[in-house]
């Protein structure tokens, strides 16, 4: 025998080994079904509305917390490195769910006791929030069911319906309405609150107040805790200013309630006195079903609840109301297999009968009172599916449900019909993602967590290690192009699914995660062309007076998200290597956070009281702001004169055109463009009063021997030198070239009769496209021709062309480009970072800023310093 292997049978030990793995798999998938059968509360993978993914580890001690991020040299998506934290002594977490924005996080242990986490600096840190939360130790406090509340933004309470967009011609088309949203909300702005309710029926409301721990306010059902019965689980959704609960209990009675919280909110005078919170609650039993089981099915008895949802009425559905999803499933291991059965319940308004007994009365007996209509919970058929459901989840207009699998697939189906959403190839329609052709390819996993956006998904593979999974476009991007119906429809479904989180103010990076980097550049320019129109941005301010135009593009938030996507998506044929578009994508975000911070400082140090003393260190503090507005304004004049030159007396709009996109500079863009023109007029005005307020904030500190004032004169010296004698231009003459170009531009458009569509159309042509329109070339004849030449006769054209912008990104000289990469640079503050200082980096365009500690910086820092200026977070590098 030449083999002890064929003495002892272990020929086939690959075998043996795969079947012992598939064994384990099963158990794991089993122990997952097991747990959300006797708790609903038992979420151990949750994603964020900022796309940070949250993960309670193998031994329920630790959460683990990823970010999705790109990597600005591959400008591929992954998930970041882990960070972690630890339960209490005694804790075993068994819930985590993040908050409506994404920010906070409460995970819930074994006896239904809450520990909240703040994203204060990262998305990568967990900050332990302070609680004032009882609970005493006891399985029946064990929490069943959760909810955040949306956040109380000051002024927003309007959001939009955006409709399926359909072909006409070579045109595409969908509606936009807005509507109102009044649901429960903590009533102090920006300040968060969630519900949740316990095995024992114990309902808790959780609320945050300005400077104090986080509070509860207990409310128990009586009826149930009377009965004895346990909840199993329970959910929430929100209505008309009030809740609406269901529960399902032990007996397995489905109830459903009326929740209203009163907030009795005292809003504080303002001073030194802060809002406070006294909370009260009602509940209004309305419904209760007994023996809510699926309907009669030769496998159903084997299936027990594993997951409970009440969906909201819906905007998008014509005549909608509440709807009770209960999802069964089966973890079975013998020849049934995994299966799952959905059941469903409308709650319907019902009218009332008289018993027959009342039609006897005479004419003469007093009537009964009219009863007036009841609700009841109607009952829909029941929906088998072969595979084990782990997930349900249902889009933000709450018209489709995702049914998240074992096997990493999602299935998703019409909330009015149940049917499943499949791709049709339909090229005349972009009504959802999957049916435009995205999928989830199929991964056995024992855990799944959707984003919200439903285009993505989080798995747990059964050795416990999570994987990124993206829906894939199953017709495949290769070779694809604008002219590929069928890839056009798919991009269009995109752009129109990032317009609506958009307009929900969530995050968007998974669905720029699932454009791949050599998608052919007339598809990525379809794509932001589509988001543009699909949520209605103007992009014409040239007739507004100029006064005007700056607070109108500064105040249109959604524009610099859209502005943040094209940064990514716009290039040439290498992701790292911005193109036009996303060169004056960059600017007008830089443009945002400059103008506001500059603006925003200035005013500070004149109206508010106290602040007059702190002028001179927060001029300092402005000090990067102010080199990087007047190196703009270097590089835009120095671009300027070199095409001038290139004209020489021709002015051929085609010409022009092909130089710039030769030189791939973006100076014309940007002045020709109304959006970025306006900020840039802004600027200019901007920095020449800060010019001027300068040398009196120095005269206040210069024969002070205080250090810091001492410090801060000199500085400031620098700065009154910077912006004066060492300029090569007036700073007045750059406002000057604006407000011709401006001019020229109204009257070009008013000459032309262009409508206000038209001209809106051929603004986005500029800013999407890089394009110059017909209808401006006067304006490029008077430019070129007039304008520049007269500016180019009252400059230092030497120091402006030696000058070294390449700090700003902009230019195209590779030496000079490199050696700017070897410094990094706060892209807020705008300053050189030391070597070796602790930095935060965006985690979508790879910016970085100084981790600077609070308290130990400017008061406009420590509130920009927030968010990226491409508006995207951070992550701690």
């Amino acid at each position: 025998m030449d083999n002890l292997d064929d003495l002892f049978g272990d020929g086939d030990a690959d075998g043996i080994n795969a079947a012992i793995a598939a064994s384990l798999d099963t158990d794991a998938l089993f122990q997952r079904i097991e747990r959300s059968h006797i708790v609903g509360c038992c979420q151990r993978l949750a994603w964020s509305r900022t796309s940070c993914v949250a993960q309670i580890s193998a031994d329920s001690r630790k959460i683990f917390v990823r970010a999705l991020c790109r990597d600005k040299n591959t400008a591929k998506w992954s998930l970041s490195g882990e960070t972690e934290v630890n339960a209490s002594e005694d804790a075993i977490f068994t819930h985590v769910e993040w908050s409506s924005s994404g920010l906070d996080l409460v995970a819930a242990d074994q006896f239904g006791r809450l520990t909240l986490f703040s994203l204060t600096h990262a998305l990568n840190s967990l900050e332990r929030r302070p609680v004032n939360l009882s609970s005493t130790v006891d399985d029946l406090n064990q929490i069943v069911g959760l909810h955040w509340f949306p956040l109380n933004l000051a002024g927003q309470n309007r959001t939009a319906l955006i409709h399926p967009a359909h072909k006409e011609g070579d045109r595409w088309i969908n509606n936009m309405r807005l509507h109102e949203v009044h649901g429960v909300s903590n009533p102090i702005d920006n300040k968060a609150a969630f519900i949740c309710i316990t095995r024992r029926s114990l309902v808790k409301l959780v609320y945050e107040q300005p400077g104090q721990p986080w509070t509860q306010f207990n409310f128990s059902l009586d009826s149930l805790t009377d009965s004895g019965d346990v909840l199993t689980h329970a959910s929430f959704c929100q209505a008309n200013q009030h809740l609406v609960m269901a529960t399902y209990d032990s007996s397995k009675r489905l109830r459903l309630y009326k929740i209203m919280i009163h907030w009795n909110s005292n809003t504080g005078d303002g001073n030194n006195q802060k809002p406070t919170l006294n909370p009260q609650m009602a509940v209004l039993h309305v419904e209760l079903l007994d023996q809510c089981v699926p309907q009669s099915s030769e496998r159903a008895a084997s299936a027990r609840l594993s997951s409970l949802h009440i969906e909201p009425i819906s905007q998008a559905i014509e005549n909608s109301t509440f709807t009770v999803v209960a999802v069964f499933t089966s973890a079975a291991q013998d020849h049934g297999g995994k299966f799952s059965i959905i059941s469903r319940w409308e709650l319907q308004q019902a009218d009332t009968t008289l018993h027959d007994s009342f039609k006897g009365l005479k004419p003469t007996a007093a009537q009964p009172a009219a009863q007036k209509p009841v609700q009841r919970l109607h009952r829909l058929e029941d929906v088998f599916s072969q595979k084990a459901i782990l997930a349900l989840q249902s889009n933000v207009y709450h018209n489709t449900f995702a049914f998240a699998a074992s096997d990493g697939t999602v299935e998703f189906r019409s909330r009015e019909t149940m049917q499943i959403i499949l791709a049709d190839g339909d090229t005349n329609k972009a009504t959802s993602l999957p049916q435009n052709g995205f999928s989830f390819m199929a991964s056995d996993c024992i855990d799944i967590s959707l984003s919200p956006s439903m285009a993505a998904s989080i798995i747990t593979k059964p050795d416990g290690t999570i994987q990124l999974h993206n829906a894939e476009y199953l017709h495949g991007w290769k070779d694809a192009k604008e002219d590929d119906d069928l890839a056009q429809a798919a991009v269009v479904s995109l752009a129109r699914e990032l317009g609506i989180v958009t307009c929900y103010q969530i995050g968007f990076d998974d669905l720029l995660s699932m454009i791949p980097t050599d998608l052919d550049r007339s598809l990525r320019r379809r794509f932001i062309s589509e988001i543009f129109r699909t949520i209605n941005r103007n992009l014409d301010f040239s007739l507004d007076d100029q006064k005007v135009q700056s607070g109108k593009v500064l105040k249109d938030s959604l524009l610099y998200r859209i502005a943040s996507a094209q940064l990514i998506i716009s290039y040439q044929t290498d992701p790292k290597r911005r193109d036009i578009p996303a060169k004056v994508a960059w600017m007008l975000l830089n443009l945002r956070s400059v103008c506001t911070n500059i603006a925003q400082t200035l005013t500070m140090t004149q109206q508010i009281r106290g602040m007059y003393n702190m002028e001179p260190s927060l001029f300092v503090s402005l000090k990067g702001l102010a080199r990087w507005s007047l190196d703009l304004m270097i590089l835009i004049l120095d671009d300027m004169i070199e095409i001038m030159r290139f004209c020489n007396g021709n002015f051929d709009r085609e010409r022009i055109l092909s130089y710039v996109h030769e030189k791939n500079t973006a100076a014309v863009h940007l002045l020709l463009n109304s959006t970025s023109r306006a900020l840039l007029a802004m600027l200019g005005n901007l920095v020449r009063n800060f010019a001027l307020r300068i040398p009196k904030t120095q005269e206040k500190v210069r024969l002070s021997s205080r250090a810091n004032d001492i410090r801060d004169s000199a500085e400031l010296q620098q700065m009154e030198t910077m912006m004066g004698s060492d300029l090569p231009f007036d700073i007045r003459l750059f406002e000057h070239l604006i407000m011709e170009i401006d001019g020229a531009v109204r009257a070009t458009y008013q000459t032309a009769q262009s409508s206000a569509p038209l001209r809106s159309h051929l603004e986005q042509s500029m800013l999407v496209e890089a394009d110059i329109p017909e209808v401006l070339s006067p304006v490029l004849q008077r430019l070129f021709g007039d304008i520049m030449p007269r500016i180019e006769s009252q400059v230092d054209g030497v120091a402006i062309y030696t000058a070294d912008t390449a700090w700003l990104g902009l230019g195209e000289d590779e030496e000079a480009n490199k050696r700017a990469g070897m410094q990094q640079y706060d892209v807020l503050r705008k300053c050189a970072i030391a070597p070796g200082a602790k930095i935060r980096q965006c985690r979508r365009c790879g910016s970085v800023i100084e981790n600077l500690v609070d308290g130990h910086s400017a008061a406009w820092v420590q509130n920009a310093h927030k968010m990226c200026v491409c508006l995207s977070h951070w992550v701690v590098a």
